[in-house]
């Protein structure tokens, strides 16, 4: 398993990462078997803090849509994709975070100009419904 694989993982099952220089400060959901949990996170911790480092890097939002869209994906199994609008601090894109189930997260930026809500609803509504086809 890869570190962003993983992380997607924890993330889906509650646990929370936070890089603190070379450490790394993890917070499972009360109950979770932490000797499993160090078990799983020892051979990947430099990945983790890598994939960490380069989630501080996103925009303003976009990691805590990241958790917000794995919560709603590992609380609605039905659901295979979810995402989420964020303002653009530049003021003329929106950028919208991503999940698809068992694929990972991406960032899209688009000009507004261009950006359809509704058409974004009926492809995410679609999608869900279709097993992950869109089109």
């Amino acid at each position: 398993m890869n570190a962003s694989a993983l992380l997607a993982e924890l993330t889906r099952s509650g646990v929370r990462l936070e890089p603190r220089g070379d450490m790394l400060h993890v917070s499972p959901p009360p109950g979770m078997d932490t000797e499993e949990l160090r078990r799983k996170i020892k051979p990947h911790k430099a990945a983790l803090l890598s994939e960490l480092g380069r989630a501080k890097e996103l925009p303003a939002g976009v990691s805590s849509a990241y958790t917000r869209l794995a919560r709603t994906l590992a609380e609605t199994p039905s659901m295979t994709f979810a995402c989420e609008t964020l303002p653009d601090e530049g003021g003329d894109h929106i950028l919208m975070a991503v999940a698809v189930r068992g694929a990972g997260y991406a960032v899209l930026r688009m000009p507004k100009a261009k950006f359809d809500g509704f058409k974004l609803i009926e492809m995410v509504d679609r999608w869900n419904r279709e097993g992950g086809n869109p089109e």
